[in-house]
């Protein structure tokens, strides 16, 4: 049911639900010991393009015969096709690789399971693998307990490293996710972006030959959905259908934030209330509250909400570029003809996607071992191979110079937006976001269902503030 009571009293309820219910979630990870979190790490500043540096690093003085019939251990959570794609490039690099190495994947059910097992690992001191697969939450974690390795120096290395043009083939905006204090934690894995799914075919019939780019933009597409409408029958029961449908993934949150130029926060630590963080969230409920944006009745309608898309209930829905494939393959099953495109959050003067997704890391070990670890990585990265990866999965590849005709086309948008420059906001790197992010998203979410009044809407950004940082203490 929905909180009642005066704006106070409805705080305070707000911060101890969010407070219980990030605690429950850390009760959930099988009480396997954890390092602690830190105040805040710093981040790298990221520049358009990964430039190497003038000088390239002495070599790591390994010869190939150090690393020749190796066995590495790979720790994952992947399930469905990413396991099958997975199991499938490993099964080829332990065939054609040069090494004679072999690696041997260990998939866990859960990323829960993952995590216990590798706190239980590094709490004994063995057991670690060699390479994991986990969210930038847990290698930052894994990081300040000294078991990650920064895989700069194999980067940049001249033996063993990557060419100046292989490096700037990379897009910089997933790379940022795990630079971390000058140090690269990991190399793309899951990772997906975050956007908004538009009926393209829609939109055209209404007057709007391009998607939206600003905030303006969009609340005028929007409108002109739920006006149509209100204006298309007698029935008042779908009034306020039409404009973009809200959900209350974190990630969504954070999309527009970042769109309107605020976010999570930066090195110093979370800073949600921001003034940008508070337009953001106004212009958001104003578009409720103009019936350009609706709420689905979750006792009837769960996410995915693939369905209202389709029916022209919704101009816009938020959605996961690691969607694209199921949302095509619905389309093809209902014999869909409208187009769509996944787009930026739009806001003031800039768009934005929110980035996520897992990486690839290596664990410390011994200098052989780990460059075995890091020519499996580099492996994974080579073109051909994250070419497969994105046909077989739907997550974005980690470069751009994949070969030709490699990627869907509403994918192939995508990541022609992040090598133009649309921002990807990567995720907090912070430690008690992998609880964190919950908290988002249900402050988000609760600005609608609450009916939260857009005078309150800083009263809601320090909740959220205060119980994130309680998560730290």
């Amino acid at each position: 049911g929905f909180f009642s009571g005066s704006l106070c009293a409805f705080v305070m309820s707000l911060r101890l639900l969010l407070v219980l219910f990030a605690l429950l979630l850390s009760a959930c990870s099988g009480g396997a010991a954890t390092p602690s979190p830190t105040a805040a790490l710093p981040t790298l500043a990221v520049s358009p393009t990964v430039v190497p540096t003038a000088t390239p690093l002495p070599s790591l003085g390994l010869s190939p015969e150090a690393v020749n019939g190796r066995s590495l251990t790979l720790w994952h959570s992947m399930s469905g096709p990413a396991q099958a794609a997975l199991d499938d490039m490993v099964r080829r690099f332990n065939a054609e690789n040069d090494w004679g190495l072999k690696v041997y994947p260990r998939a866990f059910i859960t990323t829960q399971d993952l995590m216990a097992a590798m706190d239980a690992a590094l709490t004994a001191g063995a057991g670690a693998p060699d390479v994991v697969v986990a969210l930038s939450p847990e290698l930052l974690a894994w990081e300040q307990a000294d078991a990650v390795v920064d895989l700069t120096p194999y980067w940049l290395d001249v033996d063993w490293g990557l060419s100046a043009a292989e490096r700037s083939a990379f897009l910089s905006a997933l790379l940022a996710q795990d630079r971390v204090n000058g140090r690269l934690l990991g190399l793309p894995a899951q990772r997906s972006l975050r956007g908004l799914f538009y009926n393209r075919s829609w939109a055209e019939e209404l007057g709007f030959p391009t998607p939206p780019r600003t905030a303006d933009e969009f609340r005028a597409q929007v409108c002109a959905a739920n006006r149509q409408f209100r204006l298309a029958d007698d029935d008042e029961t779908n009034d306020g259908l039409g404009g973009w449908l809200v959900d209350g993934a974190p990630q969504t949150a954070l999309g527009w934030l970042g769109a309107f130029g605020g976010g999570a926060g930066d090195a110093a630590g979370y800073d949600f209330t921001q003034a940008a963080n508070e337009e953001a969230l106004r212009y958001l409920k104003s578009l409720y509250d103009d019936a350009c944006a609706w709420l689905p009745d979750p006792q009837r309608m769960l996410p995915p909400y693939y369905d209202p898309f389709y029916r022209r209930q919704a101009l816009a829905i938020s959605g996961s570029s690691s969607e694209i494939p199921t949302l095509q393959a619905f389309w093809e099953r209902m014999n869909a003809t409208d187009d769509w495109q996944l787009i930026p959050f739009p806001g003031p003067q800039e768009t934005a996607y929110a980035l996520d997704g897992s990486s690839y890391a290596l664990l410390r070990s011994q200098p052989e071992q780990q460059l075995a670890g890091w020519l499996f990585l580099r492996w994974l990265m080579a073109p051909e191979q994250q070419a497969r990866w994105v046909q077989m999965t739907g997550y974005l590849p980690a470069r751009q110079d994949l070969p030709p005709d490699n990627l869907p086309a509403a994918l192939q948008s995508v990541v022609d937006d992040l090598a133009a420059g649309t921002q990807g906001l990567p995720q907090p790197q912070r430690v008690s976001w992998r609880r964190g992010r919950a908290v988002l998203g249900d402050g988000f979410y609760i600005l609608f269902y609450q009916n939260w009044p857009p005078d309150d809407v800083p009263a809601l950004l320090e909740t959220i503030q205060t119980t994130l940082e309680s998560l730290e203490e």
